[in-house]
């Protein structure tokens, strides 16, 4: 959820950037067509890192309530909608703002200056930084899935021991 937070402030900070003091409007070129290039291939990495969660697919399947497969399937195309109208309203909310000069990542088009987009830098932070569990879950597990490890052996005292075990790694 809080990728989602930090994803509406960053569309709300592109819709506020005519309102604030000039010092903090942005510069255009007058190029008005987007540069397609090399560039492409970063956002193409960009956007399936964005949608990069099939490790943790099966975890979610069994904590999902109704847990059905036609549910399922369901509730994962309406969170990937949703997420990417948001992803390409940024992106295109960018562009709009800053024309061909837009970076790829928007918020360094700001000011440093700017409180909301420093906010915006820092909800960022902090969704990455609790982020990373996602893919170590889906890592340990792997590992325990591996060595066909029981459930019997996995008491949060033996989780914790082999998690610290992999970070150590």
């Amino acid at each position: 959820m809080l990728l989602c937070k930090d994803e509406l402030l960053s569309l709300v900070l592109s819709f506020r950037v005519y309102q604030t003091s000039p010092d903090l409007h942005p510069y255009f070129s007058d190029d008005d067509m987007p540069p397609i290039g090399t560039n492409i291939f970063l956002l193409s990495c960009m956007c399936f890192q964005a949608f990069f969660c099939h490790y943790n697919a099966p975890r979610y399947y069994v904590e999902l309530q109704l847990n059905t497969i036609p549910r399922f399937t369901s509730v994962v195309n309406v969170s990937f909608s949703v997420s990417a109208l948001v992803y390409f309203a940024v992106g295109v909310f960018g562009y709009y703002t800053f024309g061909a000069n837009t970076d790829g990542f928007v918020l360094n088009n700001y000011s440093a200056n700017d409180d909301l987009a420093s906010i915006c830098r820092f909800a960022i932070a902090i969704a990455l930084a609790f982020t990373y569990p996602l893919p170590f879950i889906g890592t340990r597990d792997g590992i325990l899935d591996l060595f066909s490890v029981g459930d019997e052996w996995q008491t949060s005292t033996n989780l914790n021991l082999l998690t610290a075990a992999i970070l150590g790694v």
